[in-house]
């Protein structure tokens, strides 16, 4: 949330998600959470692995996409003082 200083913890509802696309989330949510953790400790190149390989087994998510075009951009520039958040500067 764009001009937040705090953390806010986000969490997926994805009941009105198609029941095949909510199946495979249910599936392979373990993978998404290990992706998601190896992101927030700032290893890039393995957080982008883990998200596309959850993308190959979920193609319908669009959100993993958004963590690997960061995980890329991180490769290139890290984030200085990474605590695991990241900031959205605009909308």
């Amino acid at each position: 949330m764009k001009g937040k200083k705090s953390a806010t913890k986000i969490i997926e509802i994805f009941d009105h998600d198609p029941e095949e696309l909510r199946d495979q989330k249910q599936e392979h949510q373990l993978l998404f959470q290990q992706a998601f953790a190896v992101y927030q400790e700032g290893l890039w190149h393995d957080a982008q692995r883990l998200f596309e390989q959850y993308s190959q087994h979920v193609p319908l998510d669009t959100l993993p996409k958004v963590f690997i075009d960061r995980c890329r951009q991180f490769t290139k520039l890290p984030p200085t003082n990474w605590n695991g958040i990241f900031r959205i500067e605009n909308k």
